[in-house]
Parts: structure tokens; sequence; C-alpha cells
């Protein structure tokens, strides 16, 4: 036997049997919802074959067995959604073969072990939602084989220790509704990031400084509802590709120098309701593909310049209240294929444009009501 999953009837099983560790070439255990299990035998650990274990939902688990460090060829590990874990063993370390471990909505988790940072081969770590959770272990300086960190809703953690520097692979790092404040000091150590989520979070903290030295970054998530104005340093990111700045509800304009990004495909701008024109200089951007503009209450006029944008293939526009024409230089968008409208007043003239628009092939209009 190579896999064995227990998933229903989860209410059932309150325990699982010591015989469990004889089964000895086992790689896969699953024991996915099993609501009123609270623990594991420490027979576990003659699981030596087990490369993935799956706890997720385990609501009631509160405990794993110091033998869980005996599971030595353990490759996966999803604690995901066990509100009731409350630690984590110093035996941990001994998972010398992890690479992905996932701590989602583990609510009640207070502290990692020092020990995490024995697990050498670990790439993957999410901590998102891990509401208790007031500090990292310095101890996570040592994963240097980590590309991706999620403490996405982390919302008693203050600060990152300034160990965290030592991360020189990390690419992915989710920080979506959490603190800024304490974060800034941290982000110039990050130069290998790719991805970067602050979504919810004060990013209106964030320095024209701070976010310019994140050079290899291609995706960035900046959604605040305090940011009034995109930090100039976004605009010097020569490799970004995907920049959202939806539910910024107080940002009224962009800077000029955004045609600066060159490399962006797709620029979400959703939801900035304040947000009242955009700069002539957005036609710059000759790489993007899909330009969202969805519920920008404000927006009452799209410039000339839009026509510039000749990869264009996604135009989204639905819910812009004040919009009530397009300008005559959507024609120009060769590329366009899909354009999202709401039905009302900016309607009216279409059927004249768009007929000049040769590649377009939907156009989808919903009600305002």
């Amino acid at each position: 036997m190579e896999c064995y999953s227990i998933t229903s009837p989860p209410d059932s099983i309150t325990s699982l049997p010591d015989s469990i560790g004889a089964f000895t070439a086992l790689t896969t255990l699953v024991l996915r919802s099993c609501m009123q299990l609270t623990g594991l035998p420490d027979s576990i650990g003659g699981m030596t074959r087990l490369t993935a274990l799956s706890l997720c939902d385990c609501s009631r688990l509160t405990r794993l067995p110091n033998s869980i460090g005996e599971l030595t060829a353990l490759a996966t590990l999803d604690l995901s959604q066990c509100a009731a874990l409350v630690d984590v063993p110093e035996t941990i370390g001994g998972l010398t073969a992890l690479t992905a471990l996932d701590f989602t909505a583990c609510s009640a988790l207070q502290r990692l072990p020092d020990s995490i940072g024995s697990l050498a081969a670990l790439t993957t770590l999410v901590l998102s939602e891990c509401g208790s959770l007031e500090a990292l272990p310095d101890g996570i300086a040592q994963l240097t084989a980590l590309t991706a960190l999620d403490l996405a809703q982390c919302s008693s953690l203050q600060s990152l220790p300034a160990s965290v520097g030592a991360l020189q692979q990390l690419e992915t790092l989710g920080l979506a509704s959490m603190n800024a404040r304490g974060l800034l000091s941290s982000f110039r150590c990050f130069a290998t990031l790719t991805a970067l989520c602050l979504h919810g979070s004060d990013s209106a903290r964030f320095s024209a400084e701070c976010i310019g030295a994140l050079t290899a970054l291609r995706s960035l998530n900046l959604g605040c509802s305090q940011l009034t104005k995109l930090p100039e340093g976004v605009c010097t990111l020569a490799s970004l590709t995907d920049l959202s700045l939806w539910g910024c509800n107080q940002l009224t304009c962009l800077p000029d120098a955004i045609c600066e990004l060159r490399a962006l495909t797709a620029l979400n701008l959703s939801s900035c309701g304040a947000l009242a024109r955009l700069p002539d200089s957005i036609g710059g951007l000759h790489a993007l593909t899909a330009l969202k503009l969805f519920e920008c209450d404000a927006l009452a006029a799209l410039p000339e310049s839009i026509g510039g944008l000749r990869a264009l293939t996604d135009l989204g526009l639905r819910r812009c209240g004040a919009l009530t024409r397009l300008p005559d230089s959507i024609t120009r968008l060769a590329a366009l294929q899909h354009l999202h409208l709401s039905d009302g007043s900016v309607l009216r003239g279409l059927p004249g444009v768009l007929v000049r628009v040769p590649h377009c092939i939907g156009i989808y209009a919903v009600g305002t009501a």
C-alpha cells in the first residue's frame, strides 16, 4: 500500500491506532477534515517512507507527536485549517526532506520552533491567517532554499526578524493585510523577489527607495485603501509585468512616469473610486495586454493616448458611472478582443466605433442597477 486516505465519515475518527506505524511502505497519508482527531500516535514515526501527510481541516488537532521528526522522507506537510494547533515540536527540524509546509488558518498557532531552520530543503512556507503568531524565529534565516513565504493576515506579527535578509533565494512574499510599519527595514534585503503582495496592508508607508530596491520584481499588488499616490519607486521597476492597485479608493491619479514600466502587461485599477483621470503617458505602455478599470466611479474620460496601447487585448470599463464616451483613438487598438462595459450612455456611441476595431470579438455589457 502506498496511499491511505481518510476523509469520510470524518466525524467518526477520534484517534488513530498505534498499529498505523506498521505501515512502513506507505508514502501518502491523507486525514483531511477529521474534525474529532486531537492528536497522532507516537508510532507514526515508524512510517519512514511517508512523503506526503495531510491533516488539513483537522480542527481539533492540538499537537503533533515528537516522533514527527522521524519522518525523514516527508516532502509535504499540510496542517492548514488546524485551528486548535498551538505550537509545533522542536523535533520538526528532523524533516530534512521537507519542501512544503502549510499552516494556513492555524489561528491558535503562537510560535514556531527555532529548529525550523534545520529544514534545509524547504522551498515553500505558508503561514497566512495565523492570527496569533507574534514573531518568526531567528532560525528562519537558515532556510536558504526558501523561495515562497506567505504571511498574509498574520495580524499579530508586527515585524520580521533582521535575519530574514539571509533568505537570498526568496522570490514570492505575501504580506496582505499586514502592518507595514515594522516591515520597511526588511525590504532592501529582498533583491531576489519576483512577486510581492501587499493588498490590504498599509502600503502608503512604503517609500520610493524601499520599493525601488526590489529590482527583480515582476508582480506587485499594492491594493490599499490609504494609498493616495503611487510610490515613485514603482515606476523604476523595469522587470514589472503585473501591477494591481485594486481597492485603492483614495488614489486620484497615476504619475506620468507610469510609461517607464515598459515590460508591464497587466494593470488593475479596479475599485479606485477616486481615480479621476489617466495620464496621457499611459499610451506608452506598449506591452500592456490587460487594463482593468472596473468600478472607477470618478473616471469621466479616457485619454486619446490610449490608442497607443497596441498590444491591448482586454479592456475593462464596467461600472464606470461617470464615463459617457470612449475616445476615437480606441479604433487604433488593433489587438483588442474583449471590451467590458456597463449598460449605460457610453454604449450608445459604440457601434460606429467598434466596426473599426478589427479583432474585437466580445463586448460584455451588464446592467448598472
